[in-house]
C-alpha cells in the first residue's frame, strides 16, 4: 500500500534549514543556491520514491500539455528535469520562510482578481479560499495579515514537519497565528470556522491533499488521469455558507503572481445528489489546478505518488 503524504517525515535538520536561511539572508540568492546544490543532490540520490513521484508528475504534465500541442522536445522527463524539480522544491522551502522574515526585501507582487475578494471583505463578509501546494501560499497569508489586517485561518497538517514549523515560529511568531490542525477537525471546529466567516475573516484550505483516513475523496481527472482529490473543502464551503474563491500564488525569487478566481457565491448540496455534486466541484478544482500546473510546472510541491487506481478505491 502506498504511503500517505502525512507519513512523509520532513527532510533535513533544523540546524541545516537555519543555516541555509542565513546564507540567503546574509549573502544572497546565488551563494544560497550554490550551498543548496549538494543538499538537494543528497536527497535526490537517497529518495527513490520522491524521484519516482516527480517523474510521474512531469510525465503526466507533459502528456497533458501535448494534447494542446504545447509539449516541447521528443522525450519525456529525464534525470536532469527531475533534479530541477527537486531544486525548485528546495528553494520553495526558503521562499516560504522569507515570506515571514521581517529583514527580507518585500516581494514584488501582481494580483489578479483581488477586487472581488477585497470588496467582500470591505463589506465585512468572510471568504473561503481553496488553495493548493502549487506555489507559495505563505506570501498571500502574510500580506493579508500585514496589509489588510484580516485574519487568515489556515487549515493545516504540520505534525510531520515540526522542525520547519519551529523555524518559522522563530523567524516570525506571527506565522503561527490562526493555524488550525486538520487532525482536530470536528463539528466544534466547523462551528468555530463559521464564527470566523461571520466575523468577516478568511478561511484557507488546500484542495489537493487526501484526508488522513484516505476517505472523503472523489476520483476526478487531473492532468488527464484519475486522481483522488478531497471533497472536504466543498463540504466545508457548504457548512460555512459563504463565497468561495480558488487561490494560486505562483512565482519565485521574490516575484509573485497571485490569482483569485470566483468559484461559487455559495455552495449548495442536494441530499439525494450530494456525492456527485461534490465530485463535480472537485473536478472543477482539478481542471483549474491542471491549468496552473502548465503555467508553473516546477512549482508543484507534492513529493509523493499522487495518482492511484480508482478500481481498488485507494488513494
Amino acid at each position: 500500500m502506498k504511503e500517505h503524504w502525512a507519513g512523509k517525515a520532513e527532510l533535513g535538520s533544523a540546524l541545516g534549514m537555519r543555516f541555509l536561511f542565513e546564507v540567503s539572508r546574509r549573502l544572497g540568492r546565488l551563494p544560497f543556491r550554490i550551498v543548496l546544490l549538494p543538499v538537494v543532490a543528497y536527497f535526490f540520490l537517497t529518495r527513490p520514491s520522491k524521484r519516482k513521484a516527480s517523474r510521474e508528475y512531469l510525465e503526466r504534465l507533459r502528456a497533458f500539455q501535448g494534447r494542446d500541442g504545447k509539449a516541447s522536445g521528443p522525450n519525456g522527463p529525464n534525470r536532469i528535469s527531475v533534479f530541477r524539480h527537486f531544486l525548485v522544491s528546495g528553494e520553495g522551502v526558503l521562499e516560504r520562510i522569507l515570506a515571514w522574515d521581517p529583514e527580507s526585501k518585500p516581494p514584488r507582487i501582481q494580483r489578479h482578481g483581488r477586487e472581488a475578494v477585497a470588496g467582500l471583505l470591505d463589506k465585512g463578509k468572510g471568504v473561503l479560499l481553496i488553495g493548493s501546494h502549487l506555489g507559495n501560499m505563505e506570501v498571500a497569508r502574510h500580506l493579508a495579515l500585514t496589509e489588510r489586517k484580516v485574519p487568515v485561518n489556515v487549515l493545516v497538517h504540520t505534525k510531520h514537519n515540526p522542525r520547519f514549523m519551529a523555524l518559522m515560529a522563530r523567524i516570525n511568531p506571527a506565522s503561527q497565528v490562526s493555524l488550525i490542525q486538520v487532525t482536530d477537525m470536528s463539528p466544534a471546529v466547523a462551528m468555530v470556522l463559521k464564527g470566523k466567516i461571520d466575523a468577516g475573516e478568511v478561511v484557507l484550505i488546500a484542495g489537493d491533499r487526501v484526508p488522513l483516513d484516505g476517505k472523503g475523496v472523489a476520483w476526478v481527472p487531473f492532468l488527464g488521469h484519475p486522481a483522488p482529490l478531497p471533497i472536504g473543502p466543498y463540504v466545508l464551503a457548504w457548512l460555512l455558507e459563504c463565497p468561495v474563491f480558488l487561490f494560486f500564488c505562483l512565482g519565485r525569487n521574490g516575484v509573485y503572481d497571485i490569482h483569485y478566481e470566483p468559484f461559487a457565491d455559495k455552495v449548495e448540496l442536494d441530499r439525494a445528489k450530494r456525492r456527485p455534486q461534490l465530485a463535480q466541484l472537485a473536478g472543477r478544482y482539478a481542471e483549474r489546478l491542471s491549468y496552473y500546473c502548465t503555467r508553473a510546472p516546477l512549482l508543484w510541491g507534492n513529493s509523493y505518488r499522487f495518482w492511484g487506481d480508482p478500481e481498488d478505491g485507494r488513494p
